[in-house]
């Protein structure tokens, strides 16, 4: 019973996973885990082409009031917030080459959503970035459980890990006492 992270990661990756997992406690209802932030999962920017407008939506909120949106970059001299709404759209601007995260955030909940976000200098070293790096991503990270003992499947989306290397994937729980996980390659089994 409580709440924990299972993280996915991979030697060499620009990026891990986080899953955020509930199991049958009451931060369920302080946290309410069904609410969750949506958007895209990359973001690519070309330096020096001006702001672009990134728009995030917060998903099973029952109050039709949708502000409470925060939006944080990791790495500042990689891309930077020129500004945001707290409605959910915010404008970002490339500063240089690279890697790195936009983390966003909502009172609603706990769970915060994290973009990787390219910067290149063209549309075509941007395509290559992302050709010749690793990375992943997953379509939510929210796992719930009702009861211990129960058991859920998560999968990552994976690019440019070649198949038979994706035994190499690493997961790993924060609390194993909550949640424990098993792997195979990018997919897993928690278990409450």
């Amino acid at each position: 019973i409580g709440a924990t992270t299972v993280t996915a990661s991979y030697p060499g990756s620009i990026n891990s996973v986080t899953f955020y997992v509930y199991v049958d406690t009451d931060e369920l209802i302080v946290t309410n885990p069904d609410v969750y932030i949506a958007s895209e999962d990359v973001l690519t920017l070309v330096k020096g082409k001006g702001d672009k407008q990134f728009t995030a939506t917060i998903q099973n909120l029952t109050i039709p009031d949708i502000a409470g949106f925060t939006f944080s970059i990791k790495d500042t001299s990689i891309a930077q917030i020129s500004g945001q709404s707290s409605n959910g759209i915010a404008y970002i601007r490339g500063v240089k080459s690279g890697f790195t995260e936009l983390i966003i955030t909502h009172t609603a909940t706990k769970i915060s959503k994290n973009v990787l976000v390219v910067v290149g200098e063209t549309e075509t070293e941007i395509q290559t970035m992302l050709e010749n790096n690793i990375y992943m991503t997953s379509d939510n990270n929210t796992v719930l459980f009702d009861n211990i003992g129960d058991r859920k499947k998560v999968t990552l989306k994976t690019y440019n890990i070649p198949s038979h290397l994706l035994s190499s994937i690493r997961w790993t729980s924060e609390d194993e006492g909550i949640a424990s996980v098993q792997s195979n390659g990018s997919t897993a089994t928690i278990v409450a």
